[in-house]
């Protein structure tokens, strides 16, 4: 009888001394999302940019990538701590938030940044030329940042937000003033003046055969030749050029 009861104390004993010094029976597991980033924070603000940078995570969530919020959207992604959001708008509020993604998937959001983009300086456009001109186009160009309306002879043409823009359906040998102002303050333009250039080369076709027949006789059966050849070609761009400037 001893035995018996023996036995059964060592049966209910062992088990629960495996249990309590040893190793679990179930293995803890850690295969889950990652920890929220943490410390979120702008180190660079321009006009249309903002750099964030944040902790990196640390520890078993094996984090793959981050992703980045602006205002609620996903604006990028990105495999280290920093990331830099562009094509922001001047004078702005924003909402920045980072989360943190591994095989499981994607991490809470971190606690927001906000950031306002400062606006930019608005100036008059500086150092206004008119480039490549001919009798019909000019290529107009300028230094400043912001949106600018284009003013040919006092007409609205239109507005943008590049350093340049390109006129065209002009009149040959006219006189032209362009003006370039701000478009949040007009009092703020520099004005242009040019003049395309003449429909007829200085040339006219009367002396370029004249002139050029009277070259040719003086030189070889040869060069004579090649030079009738290139007198032709003249002749027959410019009886083109007037030819299609009828038509238009």
């Amino acid at each position: 009888m001893k035995k018996i009861i023996v036995l059964l104390l060592l049966l209910l004993v062992i088990p629960y001394s495996t249990y309590a010094e040893g190793e679990p029976t179930e293995p803890i597991t850690t295969d889950t999302i990652p920890m929220r980033p943490l410390n979120l924070r702008y180190i660079n603000v321009t006009p249309t940019s903002v750099t964030l940078t944040w902790d990196d995570n640390m520890g078993y969530d094996a984090v793959t990538s981050y992703n980045v919020y602006a205002n609620g959207l996903k604006v990028g992604s990105t495999t280290v701590s920093s990331y830099t959001v562009s094509n922001l708008q001047p004078g702005k509020m924003y909402t920045f938030e980072v989360t943190a993604v591994n095989y499981y998937g994607e991490s809470f959001a971190s606690d927001p940044v906000r950031v306002i983009t400062p606006k930019y300086e608005i100036t008059a456009p500086r150092d206004l030329r008119a480039l490549n001109i001919t009798d019909k186009t000019a290529l107009i160009t300028w230094q400043g940042e912001g949106f600018y309306e284009i003013y040919l002879n006092d007409q609205l043409l239109g507005t943008t937000n590049r350093n340049e823009y390109f006129l065209e359906g002009l009149d040959p040998g006219k006189s032209y003033r362009v003006r370039v102002c701000s478009a949040e303050d007009s009092s703020l333009y520099t004005l242009l003046d040019f003049t395309t250039g003449q429909a007829i080369d200085e040339f006219s076709l009367e002396t370029i055969v004249t002139k050029g027949f009277e070259y040719i006789q003086g030189m070889g059966p040869y060069l004579a030749v090649v030079l009738g050849v290139a007198l032709g070609f003249v002749l027959i761009e410019k009886f083109w050029d007037a030819f299609y400037r009828l038509v238009e």
